[in-house]
Order: C-alpha cells, then sequence, then structure tokens
C-alpha cells in the first residue's frame, strides 16, 4: 500500500466536509480552494515550454502563499508545491 504524502490528508479533509453544508446553504468554497489541482507524486523532471498561467499554492494552512508558474507541469515540478489552481495567474 503507498503512502499518502503529508499535504494530501488536508485536502482529503477539505473534501470530505465541504458536502456537509445544511440545505439551502449556497455559500460557496473560499475562492483559494475552488478548482484546485493536487499534485501528484512522482512530480515531473521535465515540462513543455507552454504558457497557461496556473495559480499554485506553496505551503498549507495559515501560512499557505500563492505563487504565479506557466503552467501546472512546472507548478508541480516545485516540491513546495501542494497544489494549483488552473485560469490563470494569481491577483
Amino acid at each position: 500500500m503507498q503512502r499518502l504524502p503529508k499535504f494530501v490528508l488536508p485536502w482529503l479533509l477539505v473534501a470530505a466536509t465541504s458536502g456537509c453544508a445544511a440545505p439551502g446553504d449556497g455559500a460557496p468554497p473560499p475562492a483559494e480552494t475552488r478548482d484546485l489541482v493536487i499534485c501528484s507524486d512522482p512530480r515531473p523532471q521535465m515540462c513543455t515550454m507552454q504558457y497557461d498561467p496556473v495559480c499554485a499554492r506553496l505551503g498549507s494552512g495559515d501560512m499557505a502563499e500563492w505563487r504565479s508558474y506557466s503552467n501546472g507541469c512546472t507548478a508541480c515540478g516545485d516540491p513546495a508545491v501542494g497544489a494549483y489552481r488552473p485560469g490563470g495567474a494569481c491577483r
């Protein structure tokens, strides 16, 4: 059985509890957690050079930072990145 990386557990908890809202509660999830793509192991060693900017999350919890990368592959190539949001650079 393969062991999950440390950063996956918080995202699994977010996913497991996000469906527990009361009926009629239409509050969207926080913008920084919507549509996140989780980086998986093994991390990419080489990436193409296409420009399709993403906003990547470095760290977790209150200490998380967001940084723009040229594409998702490049973002996940950075071991500090746990996930990224496609659709453009960070604002």
